[in-house]
C-alpha cells in the first residue's frame, strides 16, 4: 500500500516539476513578447497596469459587485474562486484581454496627455455587455500611456438616451 502511493507521490512530484518548467517557458516568451511590443513604438499598447490602475479598478469592481449578483459571480466567483477576477493576475489578464480585442478593432481614442507635456494618452471605452441590461450599459475606460494602463474605471451610461 505504501509502495503505491509512493509511485502516486514521485508521479505527481514530476508533474509538478513539468508543469513549473513549462510555466517558466511561458513567462519567458511573454517577456520577449513584452520587449518586442515595446520596440515597436505603439504606445497604446496596455501591457500592464500601474498600481493606481489596479487599485482603482479593484476598489470600484468590489463596490460594483456589491450591488449587482451577475458582477459578484464573475468578481468573486464563489463556485470556483481561484478563477475570481479579483486575483491580481486574473485581474491584470482581464484588463489586457479587454484592451487586446478592442486595440485590434481599432476603437481608442487618442488625446494629448494630462501628465507628460506633449505626450499621448489613449483612451479605451469598452462595454462589458455580460454585466450590463437593459435600462444601462456598464462601460469601462482604461487610459493608457507609454504601454502601461495608468487609470481605469466604470461608469454606467443610460441606454435610453
Amino acid at each position: 500500500m505504501i509502495e503505491k502511493m509512493y509511485l502516486q507521490y514521485a508521479e505527481l512530484f514530476s508533474d509538478i516539476s513539468l508543469t513549473e518548467l513549462e510555466l517558466n517557458e511561458k513567462k519567458r516568451n511573454l517577456e520577449e513578447i513584452k520587449e518586442e511590443i515595446s520596440k515597436e513604438g505603439d504606445k497604446s499598447i496596455g501591457l500592464d497596469l500601474t498600481a493606481h490602475a489596479f487599485t482603482n479598478i479593484t476598489d470600484r469592481l468590489s463596490v460594483l459587485a456589491s450591488e449587482y449578483s451577475v458582477i459578484f459571480a464573475d468578481v468573486f466567483n464563489p463556485q470556483n474562486p481561484s478563477k475570481a477576477i479579483l486575483w491580481p493576475n486574473n485581474l491584470r489578464s482581464f484588463i489586457i484581454g479587454m484592451l487586446a480585442n478592442e486595440k485590434l478593432k481599432n476603437k481608442l481614442t487618442e488625446k494629448p496627455s494630462k501628465n507628460n507635456n506633449g505626450g499621448i494618452e489613449y483612451h479605451y471605452d469598452i462595454e462589458i455587455k455580460k454585466w450590463s441590461n437593459d435600462r444601462s450599459s456598464l462601460i469601462f475606460t482604461a487610459i493608457v500611456e507609454c504601454n502601461m494602463v495608468k487609470t481605469g474605471y466604470f461608469n454606467w451610461t443610460d441606454k435610453r438616451r
